[in-house]
């Protein structure tokens, strides 16, 4: 007889690297870890596509995800992430949470609040306000800042 207990899925689609873990009752099932190469954030449906292929790939082909949540690279605004997000439920027909990458770094943490600073080969801070709105400083890109990130880090110094 197959396992029927539900899935809880997380996946940190990074820059690089995208990690899945699945959880059931509370213990870690599944742990895999692949390139984020094909991740397209600016169409919904390709990325609502992309992230069902992984779970395919990830997940053994029974229980489903009951509930999945996702912090991917280059989901830069509410709308852009609340439309991954339909496109996801719409396919895999289960609750989701899609939020930009740099806000998995407080929950990560194991913390409620705070804020999340990303100061790598780019640079973004991260947060939500008392009423749950997420606010973002940075995270554009070298072309239109970036300060603490790599390029700008090269820049000033030259």
């Amino acid at each position: 007889m197959q396992d029927s207990t539900p899935y809880a899925v997380g996946i940190d689609v990074g820059g690089t690297k995208t990690h899945l873990r699945a959880f059931a009752d509370g213990a870690g099932v599944v742990d895999h870890v692949r390139s984020s190469t094909g991740w397209r954030p600016h169409d919904a449906r390709a990325a609502a596509d992309w992230l069902a292929d992984l779970i395919a790939v990830a997940l053994p082909s029974s229980p489903r995800p009951s509930a999945l949540a996702v912090g991917g690279h280059a989901c830069e605004t509410a709308r852009q992430c609340a439309g991954i997000r339909a496109a996801l439920q719409e396919r895999l027909g289960v609750p989701a949470l899609v939020v930009g990458d740099a806000e998995l770094l407080v929950p990560a943490a194991g913390l409620e609040k705070g804020v999340g600073l990303v100061a790598g080969t780019g640079s973004v801070a991260v947060g939500r306000l008392p009423g749950g709105e997420a606010v973002q400083v940075g995270g554009w890109g070298a072309v239109l800042g970036d300060e603490g990130g790599a390029a700008g880090l090269v820049r000033e110094a030259a």
